[in-house]
């Protein structure tokens, strides 16, 4: 058994090393700009921060929903957060001939088309199969077939540009639910079209790819109207949850030491349909301030239903330099301070039935040189919050705990920090910012984000440790790092 030991664990260390190599994304958002984007179903929901984030990484975008007014407001938006340009078709796609004056808008405007996302579905009941043949056909025709067409229309272009074709699909089309029959059937049939697509493209030689989204149960509404408190929501992540969670309709207290920098986001929230928005500033040195914090949530709306806990303090990204009053000081601002929230919030938490989602870092899982006192602060978090877990299960009290283990992420502070001595791409905060929401939202143990590069590290971790310890060290550029 020793033996095989000694083999299958050198063996499988081996395999997840490429697993988590292979993991590694190769995407930059440089590849998206000036590309020409189809992004249907584009006036709320995934299509609208679809649109978004193509306008950020400069595409030029066409959107189209029903309703005129939305889109307007989706393309000013567009432009503002640096589209090359934006423009937008409103219709049905319960109309065939929309489908193909879409795509020949593209055609007009833009020239031809790199990317088709579709995106749009038609509305459908949740219960019971009812019996209604003509509602199975007409969700066909917008959930299916306006797919069909539009891809038609739109690959000439497609094959000339060897672009992709994205199809937004769901769960619901793998896998058979009850409650969702007319639904379900038309996402069955997209899987089974567009797999075949893909088929007869790879044996004609077409370079066009073609990619199926299964999603999960994505309900925006989950948050409507629930109070909720972000640390560190000045910049980077938190700013970015802060959006997500104004977006969803939720009331927002924002807490950060910059009260310039929360003016605007509080602002930018209410613009982007945040129940309520206000701030906090000062710092989570201060023992006093995480209480502050709570007690103006009590004060303004009489409870909390989720905790964010995001903040962090500076530390420097080199060899420990033996100075332990920095330690000291990392600890009550990235430890001490979470558990002085948490316990100030809890009383409302155990209410509301609510959640504590505490954002840390791969750091505080797995050992990493240059970074000594941070990944402490982190393990503290890791071991403090899954303990509290386990009491909480005890006692029967319902409040949840998500841990949101990070890895690199292209935060300004984090990117200033370290992107001179680590080989990795960052993972966008954007997307970030949603997962740690989502996680939050459904109550999960623990989030792993990029997910397979997080969990490969993980696993590692656990068979083959002195082959992690390895692997990690070879991922910095330790000439770069100069002793302070």
């Amino acid at each position: 058994m020793g033996r095989l030991q000694k083999i299958l664990i050198p063996f499988l260390g081996l395999v997840l090393a490429f697993w988590f190599y292979s993991a590694r994304e190769n995407f930059k958002p440089e590849m998206l700009k000036g590309k020409r984007v189809i992004v249907t179903g584009a006036s709320t929901g995934i299509g609208e921060q679809m649109a978004y984030h193509l306008a950020r990484m400069g595409s030029h975008i066409l959107i189209t929903a029903r309703t005129e007014a939305k889109l307007q407001k989706v393309v000013e938006r567009c432009l503002e957060l640096g589209a090359a340009s934006a423009r937008y078709v409103s219709g049905t796609m319960e109309d065939m001939a929309f489908a193909e004056h879409v795509v020949k808008e593209a055609e007009t405007s833009l020239g031809g088309l790199d990317m088709l996302i579709l995106n749009h579905v038609g509305t459908s009941y949740f219960g019971y199969f009812n019996g209604d043949v003509g509602h199975v056909r007409k969700l066909l025709e917008i959930n299916f077939l306006s797919y069909v067409a539009m891809t038609t229309s739109a690959l000439p272009m497609l094959k000339a540009s060897e672009g992709s074709i994205v199809v937004v699909s769901s769960m619901a089309g793998k896998v058979g639910f009850p409650f969702t029959v007319p639904y379900s059937a038309t996402k069955f049939a997209l899987d089974g079209f567009f797999s075949s697509l893909r088929q007869e493209f790879s044996i004609q030689s077409v370079n066009v790819s073609i990619t199926l989204c299964i999603l999960g149960f994505i309900d925006t509404e989950m948050l409507r109207g629930k109070r909720v408190i972000v640390t560190g929501a000045s910049s980077g992540i938190g700013e970015q949850m802060a959006y997500h969670l104004a977006r969803m309709e939720a009331h927002l207290l924002l807490t950060a030491r910059t009260e310039a920098k929360l003016q605007k986001v509080a602002k930018r929230c209410l613009e982007l349909g945040a129940a309520s928005a206000r701030y906090v500033s000062g710092s989570m040195e201060d023992t006093a301030f995480p209480e502050v914090v709570v007690k103006e949530a009590e004060n303004t709306w009489g409870g909390l239903d989720v905790l964010i806990l995001n903040h962090i303090g500076y530390t420097y990204f080199n060899y420990f330099n033996g100075d332990v009053e920095h330690i000291r000081k990392l600890l009550e601002i990235n430890f001490l301070s979470y558990v002085a929230m948490t316990v100030s919030a809890l009383p409302m938490l155990k209410e509301s039935e609510g959640s504590i989602v505490v954002v840390s870092s791969v750091a505080g899982k797995t050992a990493a040189p240059f970074s000594a006192p941070y990944s402490a602060t982190k393990f503290a978090l890791d071991g403090f919050f899954s303990s509290l877990r386990h009491e909480f299960i005890i006692d029967k009290v319902n409040v949840s705990i998500t841990l949101c283990i990070l890895g690199y992420i292209n935060t300004e502070n984090a990117v200033r920090a370290v992107s001179h001595a680590i080989q990795d791409t960052p993972a966008p905060k954007e997307e970030c910012a949603l997962e740690i929401i989502k996680s939050g939202v459904l109550r999960r143990r623990e989030l792993h984000y990029p997910s397979r590069a997080v969990g490969s590290l993980l696993l590692l971790r656990d068979i083959a440790p002195d082959f992690l310890d390895s692997l990690i060290r070879s991922s910095y550029k330790v000439e770069n790092i100069r002793r302070t």
